[in-house]
Protein backbone atom coordinates (compact mmCIF):
# COMPACT_ATOMS: atom_id res chain seq x y z
CA UNK A 1 0.00 0.00 0.00
CA UNK A 2 1.46 3.63 -0.83
CA UNK A 3 1.37 6.74 1.18
CA UNK A 4 -1.13 9.20 -0.44
CA UNK A 5 1.46 11.93 1.54
CA UNK A 6 5.28 11.34 2.23
CA UNK A 7 6.69 10.16 5.00
CA UNK A 8 7.67 13.69 6.25
CA UNK A 9 3.84 15.33 6.06
CA UNK A 10 2.71 16.90 9.65
CA UNK A 11 -0.68 17.61 10.33
CA UNK A 12 -1.15 21.70 10.69
CA UNK A 13 -5.06 22.60 10.88
CA UNK A 14 -3.91 25.75 8.79
CA UNK A 15 -4.93 22.90 5.73
CA UNK A 16 -8.20 21.89 6.79
CA UNK A 17 -9.93 21.90 3.68
CA UNK A 18 -13.37 23.66 2.86
CA UNK A 19 -15.35 21.16 4.10
CA UNK A 20 -14.13 20.88 7.68
CA UNK A 21 -13.77 24.72 7.64
CA UNK A 22 -17.07 25.54 6.96
CA UNK A 23 -18.41 23.13 9.72
CA UNK A 24 -16.28 24.26 12.20
CA UNK A 25 -17.66 28.11 10.95
CA UNK A 26 -21.25 26.77 11.29
CA UNK A 27 -21.01 25.17 14.63
CA UNK A 28 -19.04 28.40 16.29
CA UNK A 29 -21.55 30.28 15.12
CA UNK A 30 -24.76 28.16 16.89
CA UNK A 31 -22.93 28.52 19.93
CA UNK A 32 -22.00 31.90 20.01
CA UNK A 33 -26.14 33.07 20.14
CA UNK A 34 -26.18 30.83 23.30
CA UNK A 35 -26.50 33.24 26.60
CA UNK A 36 -25.35 30.58 28.58
CA UNK A 37 -23.53 26.90 28.52
CA UNK A 38 -26.12 24.40 28.47
CA UNK A 39 -24.69 21.10 29.08
CA UNK A 40 -26.91 20.19 31.84
CA UNK A 41 -25.10 17.50 33.86
CA UNK A 42 -21.73 17.71 31.83
CA UNK A 43 -21.50 21.73 32.09
CA UNK A 44 -18.45 22.05 33.79
CA UNK A 45 -17.26 21.07 37.68
CA UNK A 46 -14.99 22.55 40.43
CA UNK A 47 -13.02 19.26 39.89
CA UNK A 48 -12.48 17.25 36.44
CA UNK A 49 -10.38 14.55 38.20
CA UNK A 50 -9.54 13.01 35.07
CA UNK A 51 -7.38 10.40 35.12
CA UNK A 52 -8.01 10.26 38.91
CA UNK A 53 -5.74 12.86 39.16
CA UNK A 54 -6.04 16.20 41.91
CA UNK A 55 -5.46 18.75 39.24
CA UNK A 56 -4.97 21.32 41.99
CA UNK A 57 -2.44 19.28 43.41
CA UNK A 58 -0.91 18.92 40.26
CA UNK A 59 -0.44 22.35 39.62
CA UNK A 60 0.67 23.22 43.35
CA UNK A 61 3.46 20.49 42.57
CA UNK A 62 4.09 22.44 39.03
CA UNK A 63 4.86 25.65 40.80
CA UNK A 64 7.15 23.93 43.41
CA UNK A 65 9.62 22.17 41.01
CA UNK A 66 9.60 25.58 38.73
CA UNK A 67 12.47 27.40 39.13
CA UNK A 68 12.19 30.38 41.48
CA UNK A 69 12.59 32.87 38.67
CA UNK A 70 9.53 31.66 37.23
CA UNK A 71 6.78 34.06 38.87
CA UNK A 72 3.84 33.73 36.19
CA UNK A 73 2.28 30.22 35.57
CA UNK A 74 -0.13 29.75 33.04
CA UNK A 75 -3.19 27.36 32.86
CA UNK A 76 -6.26 26.80 30.22
CA UNK A 77 -9.45 25.05 30.32
CA UNK A 78 -11.28 24.22 26.97
CA UNK A 79 -14.37 24.14 27.33
CA UNK A 80 -14.98 25.86 30.62
CA UNK A 81 -18.95 25.49 31.11
CA UNK A 82 -19.67 28.11 33.39
CA UNK A 83 -16.36 28.53 34.52
CA UNK A 84 -16.80 26.74 37.91
CA UNK A 85 -13.38 24.47 37.34
CA UNK A 86 -11.04 27.78 37.35
CA UNK A 87 -13.12 29.80 40.04
CA UNK A 88 -12.43 27.13 42.52
CA UNK A 89 -8.75 26.59 40.78
CA UNK A 90 -8.09 29.98 41.88
CA UNK A 91 -9.94 29.69 45.80
CA UNK A 92 -7.39 26.47 46.18
CA UNK A 93 -4.11 28.45 45.07
CA UNK A 94 -5.21 31.67 47.18
CA UNK A 95 -5.78 29.63 50.10
CA UNK A 96 -3.21 26.95 50.24
CA UNK A 97 0.05 28.91 52.35
CA UNK A 98 2.15 26.50 51.03
CA UNK A 99 2.39 28.01 48.17
CA UNK A 100 4.60 31.10 47.33
CA UNK A 101 3.36 34.46 47.60
CA UNK A 102 5.39 36.61 44.62
CA UNK A 103 3.69 34.16 41.41
CA UNK A 104 0.44 35.02 39.67
CA UNK A 105 -1.71 31.84 37.85
CA UNK A 106 -3.40 33.09 35.10
CA UNK A 107 -6.44 30.70 34.72
CA UNK A 108 -8.00 31.16 31.02
CA UNK A 109 -11.53 29.28 31.01
CA UNK A 110 -12.73 28.94 27.54
CA UNK A 111 -16.11 28.13 25.92
CA UNK A 112 -17.69 28.62 22.56
CA UNK A 113 -21.21 30.13 24.43
CA UNK A 114 -21.36 34.42 24.72
CA UNK A 115 -20.24 35.55 27.68
CA UNK A 116 -21.28 39.30 28.43
CA UNK A 117 -20.11 39.51 32.41
CA UNK A 118 -17.02 40.72 34.23
CA UNK A 119 -13.88 38.79 32.16
CA UNK A 120 -11.08 39.81 34.12
CA UNK A 121 -11.34 39.22 37.93
CA UNK A 122 -7.88 39.71 39.79
CA UNK A 123 -7.07 37.87 43.24
CA UNK A 124 -4.31 37.88 45.32
CA UNK A 125 -2.10 34.90 43.58
CA UNK A 126 -4.45 34.88 40.25
CA UNK A 127 -5.44 36.74 37.41
CA UNK A 128 -9.32 34.78 36.04
CA UNK A 129 -9.55 35.35 32.29
CA UNK A 130 -13.69 34.09 31.58
CA UNK A 131 -13.56 34.04 27.89
CA UNK A 132 -16.86 33.28 25.69
CA UNK A 133 -17.51 33.52 21.89
CA UNK A 134 -14.16 31.32 22.06
CA UNK A 135 -13.70 29.97 19.10
CA UNK A 136 -11.11 26.53 20.29
CA UNK A 137 -10.72 25.07 17.23
CA UNK A 138 -8.55 28.12 15.88
CA UNK A 139 -7.36 28.66 19.85
CA UNK A 140 -3.84 29.91 18.92
CA UNK A 141 -5.46 32.89 16.98
CA UNK A 142 -8.05 33.22 19.10
CA UNK A 143 -5.41 34.16 21.83
CA UNK A 144 -3.78 36.46 20.06
CA UNK A 145 -6.65 37.98 18.92
CA UNK A 146 -7.71 38.68 22.94
CA UNK A 147 -4.32 39.76 23.44
CA UNK A 148 -2.30 36.94 24.80
CA UNK A 149 1.14 35.19 23.51
CA UNK A 150 0.62 31.61 24.98
CA UNK A 151 2.31 29.29 23.14
CA UNK A 152 4.93 26.95 24.58
CA UNK A 153 3.84 29.38 28.20
CA UNK A 154 0.88 26.79 29.76
CA UNK A 155 2.17 24.59 32.64
CA UNK A 156 -1.43 23.22 32.73
CA UNK A 157 -4.09 22.63 30.27
CA UNK A 158 -7.42 20.60 30.69
CA UNK A 159 -10.66 19.53 28.85
CA UNK A 160 -13.47 17.66 29.95
CA UNK A 161 -15.89 16.51 27.48
CA UNK A 162 -15.32 19.29 25.07
CA UNK A 163 -12.96 18.22 22.15
CA UNK A 164 -15.44 15.15 21.64
CA UNK A 165 -17.57 17.76 20.03
CA UNK A 166 -15.39 19.58 18.48
CA UNK A 167 -15.16 19.15 14.35
CA UNK A 168 -11.53 18.81 14.56
CA UNK A 169 -10.49 16.78 17.34
CA UNK A 170 -7.18 16.41 16.59
CA UNK A 171 -6.28 19.72 15.04
CA UNK A 172 -7.15 21.58 18.37
CA UNK A 173 -5.07 18.91 20.20
CA UNK A 174 -1.82 19.91 18.11
CA UNK A 175 -2.39 23.75 19.11
CA UNK A 176 -3.08 22.72 22.75
CA UNK A 177 -0.02 20.84 22.91
CA UNK A 178 2.12 23.25 21.36
CA UNK A 179 1.02 25.83 23.46
CA UNK A 180 2.24 23.33 26.51
CA UNK A 181 5.53 24.21 28.04
CA UNK A 182 8.30 22.48 26.99
CA UNK A 183 10.03 20.10 29.32
CA UNK A 184 7.30 20.01 31.52
CA UNK A 185 3.48 21.36 30.67
CA UNK A 186 0.63 18.63 31.23
CA UNK A 187 -2.43 18.07 28.98
CA UNK A 188 -5.27 16.34 30.65
CA UNK A 189 -8.06 15.29 28.38
CA UNK A 190 -10.56 12.73 28.20
CA UNK A 191 -10.97 11.05 24.53
CA UNK A 192 -12.17 11.92 21.21
CA UNK A 193 -13.34 10.81 17.92
CA UNK A 194 -11.73 10.52 14.51
CA UNK A 195 -11.23 8.30 11.35
CA UNK A 196 -8.64 7.37 8.97
CA UNK A 197 -9.08 6.70 5.33
CA UNK A 198 -8.65 3.03 5.32
CA UNK A 199 -10.37 2.14 9.07
CA UNK A 200 -13.36 -0.28 9.22
CA UNK A 201 -16.00 2.44 9.48
CA UNK A 202 -18.34 0.08 11.70
CA UNK A 203 -15.32 -1.55 13.77
CA UNK A 204 -13.29 1.07 14.65
CA UNK A 205 -11.46 1.42 17.60
CA UNK A 206 -11.88 5.07 19.10
CA UNK A 207 -9.35 4.37 22.31
CA UNK A 208 -6.75 3.02 19.56
CA UNK A 209 -6.63 5.97 17.74
CA UNK A 210 -6.17 7.57 20.84
CA UNK A 211 -3.19 5.85 21.87
CA UNK A 212 -1.87 6.16 18.57
CA UNK A 213 -2.52 10.02 18.54
CA UNK A 214 -0.69 10.08 21.77
CA UNK A 215 2.52 8.00 20.29
CA UNK A 216 2.76 10.25 17.77
CA UNK A 217 3.92 12.98 20.08
CA UNK A 218 6.41 11.16 21.88
CA UNK A 219 5.96 12.74 24.45
CA UNK A 220 5.37 11.14 28.19
CA UNK A 221 1.81 10.21 28.87
CA UNK A 222 -0.93 7.44 30.91
CA UNK A 223 -4.07 6.08 29.83
CA UNK A 224 -6.54 5.06 32.05
CA UNK A 225 -9.84 3.11 31.60
CA UNK A 226 -12.91 5.12 31.67
CA UNK A 227 -16.69 4.07 30.23
CA UNK A 228 -18.81 6.00 31.81
CA UNK A 229 -21.84 7.14 30.09
CA UNK A 230 -19.79 4.95 27.06
CA UNK A 231 -17.02 7.82 27.26
CA UNK A 232 -13.57 7.13 25.91
CA UNK A 233 -10.71 6.68 27.82
CA UNK A 234 -8.45 9.17 30.06
CA UNK A 235 -5.26 10.90 29.51
CA UNK A 236 -2.51 12.81 31.18
CA UNK A 237 1.02 14.18 29.25
CA UNK A 238 3.73 15.26 29.88
CA UNK A 239 5.42 17.48 27.09
CA UNK A 240 9.24 16.59 27.51
CA UNK A 241 10.53 17.68 24.34
CA UNK A 242 10.51 21.36 22.82
CA UNK A 243 10.21 20.48 19.42
CA UNK A 244 6.55 21.31 17.99
CA UNK A 245 3.84 18.35 17.55
CA UNK A 246 3.96 16.43 14.90
CA UNK A 247 0.94 13.75 13.86
CA UNK A 248 1.66 12.16 10.83
CA UNK A 249 -1.65 12.49 9.31
CA UNK A 250 -3.22 15.03 6.64
CA UNK A 251 -6.80 15.80 6.13
CA UNK A 252 -9.29 14.31 3.68
CA UNK A 253 -12.80 15.21 4.54
CA UNK A 254 -15.61 14.77 6.79
CA UNK A 255 -17.74 11.46 7.31
CA UNK A 256 -20.87 10.64 8.72
CA UNK A 257 -20.36 8.33 11.39
CA UNK A 258 -22.66 6.87 14.37
CA UNK A 259 -21.64 5.24 17.30
CA UNK A 260 -22.60 3.92 21.02
CA UNK A 261 -20.08 6.39 22.44
CA UNK A 262 -21.96 9.03 23.94
CA UNK A 263 -20.71 12.62 22.35
CA UNK A 264 -20.12 10.82 18.68
CA UNK A 265 -21.86 13.14 15.97
CA UNK A 266 -22.32 11.90 12.69
CA UNK A 267 -19.68 14.60 11.46
CA UNK A 268 -16.15 12.98 12.15
CA UNK A 269 -13.15 14.57 10.71
CA UNK A 270 -11.21 11.69 8.23
CA UNK A 271 -7.49 11.74 7.73
CA UNK A 272 -4.66 10.02 5.77
CA UNK A 273 -1.77 8.72 7.60
CA UNK A 274 1.75 8.90 6.47
CA UNK A 275 2.95 5.78 8.71
CA UNK A 276 1.29 2.62 10.28
CA UNK A 277 0.08 2.45 13.36
CA UNK A 278 2.56 1.85 16.68
CA UNK A 279 1.91 -1.91 17.99
CA UNK A 280 1.08 -2.38 21.57
CA UNK A 281 -0.56 -4.57 23.57
CA UNK A 282 -3.96 -4.42 23.75
CA UNK A 283 -5.34 -1.90 26.47
CA UNK A 284 -7.32 -3.63 30.09
CA UNK A 285 -10.68 -2.53 30.80
CA UNK A 286 -9.49 -2.05 34.46
CA UNK A 287 -9.75 1.06 35.59
CA UNK A 288 -7.13 0.58 38.82
CA UNK A 289 -4.43 0.25 36.04
CA UNK A 290 -2.90 3.04 34.29
CA UNK A 291 -0.97 2.48 30.91
CA UNK A 292 1.95 4.47 29.86
CA UNK A 293 5.19 6.06 30.85
CA UNK A 294 6.74 4.27 33.82
CA UNK A 295 8.55 7.91 34.85
CA UNK A 296 5.10 9.86 34.61
CA UNK A 297 3.53 7.38 36.26
CA UNK A 298 6.21 7.53 39.46
CA UNK A 299 6.25 10.82 39.52
CA UNK A 300 2.70 11.20 39.86
CA UNK A 301 2.24 8.57 42.51
CA UNK A 302 5.28 9.81 44.99
CA UNK A 303 3.99 13.04 44.62
CA UNK A 304 0.44 11.68 46.36
CA UNK A 305 -1.57 12.61 43.00
CA UNK A 306 -3.54 9.76 41.99
CA UNK A 307 -7.08 10.06 44.04
CA UNK A 308 -7.74 6.88 43.73
CA UNK A 309 -4.68 4.81 43.66
CA UNK A 310 -3.71 2.91 40.28
CA UNK A 311 -1.09 0.46 39.43
CA UNK A 312 0.92 0.94 36.37
CA UNK A 313 1.36 -1.00 33.34
CA UNK A 314 3.74 -0.67 30.28
CA UNK A 315 2.50 -0.01 26.92
CA UNK A 316 5.13 -1.44 24.94
CA UNK A 317 4.81 0.74 22.29
CA UNK A 318 7.15 -0.38 19.00
CA UNK A 319 8.06 0.68 15.91
CA UNK A 320 6.55 -1.34 13.09
CA UNK A 321 7.45 -1.18 9.38
CA UNK A 322 5.94 1.46 7.07
CA UNK A 323 3.63 1.33 4.18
Amino acid sequence: MSCAYPLTSSLSWEDRPYSIQDRIEKRFEVLTKCPRSSWGLFNGSSVYGLCKINEQLLLKTIIQNAPLKQRNFYVVDIGAGDFQWGKALANYINSDPDIRDDITVHIFNLRGESYFHKKLIETDRCKIYNLGAFKVEEIFEEFKRNGFELEGKVDLAVSSWCFRHLVDPVGTFVQTYNLLRPESGFLMVDGFFFVCKDDDINSVDYNDKMVQLFLSTQSEFLCRYEDMHNSLNQFILRRTNSSSCHIPMNYADLKEVYGRHHGLTKDVTVFDKSTEDLEYESLEEDSSVVVGDEKLYYFLSEKDLFVIPATWKPLRAKKTDRV
